[in-house]
């Protein structure tokens, strides 16, 4: 099985990928954590308290800390793991079976953790089960401090749907994406249409949205950058 590596250092990178441990290492700490896709470079956080949050996907039997678990299925097994400032482990969050797959992570402030991905075919999605009928569908999730799924929310159906570009956590606790809306959007009772345009979808803590605004025609490279800043 292949290892993900991760380094408790003062360096700004602190993850690299390895089949096994370096022979010298001088940073804090290190942990393992084991990796089925050894191309995919995963989605890392830090908060400021110095907790780090991990994503992979994993086969067999697994001890991530608290006690061993069970992939189930024949296909890999998304989760995600969050560990203390000294490598110690505080949660993990496993989503059994395959078909999903975690694109973004983001910490607010509190230190709940925003995570969005896709998820294609039926699916448990940190406890709430989806079927998108064999098509891929995005997906928006918010787990608490203490591990426990917030909520999650759709953010892409049967003909179109949000492709996340940029996420990032507000002071007040709202999950914002920018990406393209492609095809059509259904939030609330409201339809919203695009053909790859940029988009701001800002959620509340519930996973309610308070604000979804498209831009026909906009360039997405000078959209996300002004549209993640004008949610802070």
């Amino acid at each position: 099985m292949l290892h993900l590596l991760v380094f408790g250092c003062a360096s700004d990178q602190p993850v690299q990928h390895g089949s096994e441990a370096p022979e010298a290492f001088e940073g804090e700490w290190l942990r393992t954590f084991p990796s089925r896709s050894p191309n995919r470079f995963p989605p890392f956080a830090l908060d400021g308290a110095g907790n780090a949050y991990v994503t992979h996907d994993f086969e067999g039997t697994v001890d991530f800390g608290d006690g061993p678990v069970t992939s189930q299925g024949s296909s890999p097994n998304p989760y995600v793991v969050k560990v203390d400032a000294s490598g110690g482990f505080v949660w993990k969050a496993v989503v059994p079976f395959g078909g999903v797959s975690i694109g973004r992570m983001a910490v607010a402030p509190d230190g709940s953790l925003a995570i969005t991905g896709g998820v294609t075919g039926d699916a448990e999605v940190f406890g709430r089960t989806v079927s998108t009928h064999l098509r891929s569908h995005g997906f928006v999730a918010v787990i608490d401090p203490d591990g426990s799924p917030r909520f999650v929310r759709m953010i892409g159906e049967e003909y179109g749907g949000i492709g996340v570009g940029a996420l990032r956590v507000t002071d007040d606790g709202h999950v914002a994406i920018a990406g393209q809306l492609h095809g059509a959007l259904s939030m609330e009772g409201t339809t919203y249409e695009g053909d790859r345009d940029p988009a701001l979808l800002v959620l509340d803590r519930a996973g309610a949205p308070v604000l979804v605004n498209t831009w026909a025609g906009g360039e997405i490279e000078s959209v996300y950058a002004p549209l993640l800043q004008s949610t802070a």
